[in-house]
């Protein structure tokens, strides 16, 4: 008769166990799979939502203000702080006059990013609207913190000449106004330069337009007969050897 040790009886009694290096490449490789899932979904949605504020900026420019609103209202519920959408948002309002809808949207903007030039930008062209001194005063303030960030934020100089010229300060406004102009000659030679490129890609209409905007943005008198010269050479016909006059 066969007799079973008691080390044997031991050894049986222990339950099964699982190897421990197993389990834990078991359980690492579930986290990398749930993890993956996870920033999967997450890019989806940032796809989407970069898609659908491309549209509500094409929307916005085609003046379908409720077209860009449901693009918006997509772009809000994938990402609740951007401030971009948040200005977007609050320029719709403005421009259907609900100043104080618009004024908690770049307020909201703001919050995202404080030194969001656009954002203070339209607050304070949203407190402008209040034609009241303390409102005047604190979008004065806002526009100086906006032209410290980008001095050449032409439409902040205008608006704050717009602002001294209404509270009488004329020589500030006068000081505001040139400095836009000042400014402005940089965009006349960016507009300059489209047209060249435009010319030179064989697009003359594309060209023509370009070089109209830098004339109208070209205030003083030398670098206005510079962008003519330009614009001149660019719509004389250029003639090959073999077209040469003998």
């Amino acid at each position: 008769m066969n007799f079973t040790s008691s080390m044997d009886l031991q050894r049986s009694a222990r339950p099964p166990t699982t190897r421990p290096g197993f389990r834990i490449s078991a359980a690492f490789m579930l986290t990398l799979l749930l993890l993956a899932a996870a920033c999967n979904a997450c890019s989806q949605a940032e796809e989407r939502a970069a898609q659908e504020y491309a549209k509500a900026v094409e929307r916005f420019n085609a003046n379908d203000l409720d077209g860009a609103q449901r693009a918006l209202k997509i772009v809000l519920e994938a990402d609740p702080d951007s401030a971009p959408a948040h200005v977007m948002q609050g320029k719709i309002h403005f421009y259907r006059q609900n100043y104080q809808d618009a004024a908690a949207s770049f307020q909201r903007a703001a919050n995202s990013n404080p030194d969001h030039i656009d954002a203070m930008f339209w607050q304070a062209r949203t407190r402008m609207m209040k034609n009241e001194d303390e409102a005047d005063e604190q979008a004065l303030q806002i526009l100086e913190r906006v032209i410290s960030l980008d001095s050449a934020h032409i439409e902040a100089w205008y608006a704050k000449g717009l602002l001294h010229q209404k509270r009488g300060q004329m020589d500030a406004a006068i000081a505001a106004y040139k400095s836009g102009l000042q400014n402005s000659g940089k965009i006349a030679l960016i507009y300059l330069q489209l047209g060249s490129v435009y010319h030179k890609a064989s697009l003359p209409s594309e060209a023509e337009r370009y070089f109209e905007r830098a004339l109208a943005l070209s205030s003083d008198p030398d670098l206005r007969a510079y962008v003519e010269a330009i614009r001149n050479d660019a719509r004389t016909p250029s003639v090959g050897p073999e077209a040469a006059p003998r």
